[in-house]
């Protein structure tokens, strides 16, 4: 998962990422699922944060795939 922490353009995270995958790929890593945005930020902070994790199980991955609603303004 590649966050945007807030001034980071989607591009640059996108970019990022595609390095990311291909240096995982040199590694023998397989990513089965990629998230790339804007999902916890702080005012116009620059920079992006990566977070990766190990499935136990592969039956867990239609979880991160299922859609989901939450509320954007309170």
């Amino acid at each position: 998962m590649i966050n945007g922490l807030g001034a980071t353009p989607l591009m640059e995270q996108f970019i990022f990422m595609g390095d990311v995958s291909e240096r995982l790929s040199l590694e023998g890593v397989e990513i089965e699922f990629k998230k790339v945005g804007s999902y916890m930020t702080s005012l116009d902070m620059a920079g992006i944060s990566l977070t990766m994790l190990k499935l136990a199980d592969t039956s867990w991955l239609p979880y991160l795939e299922h859609p989901t609603e939450t509320p954007t303004a309170f």
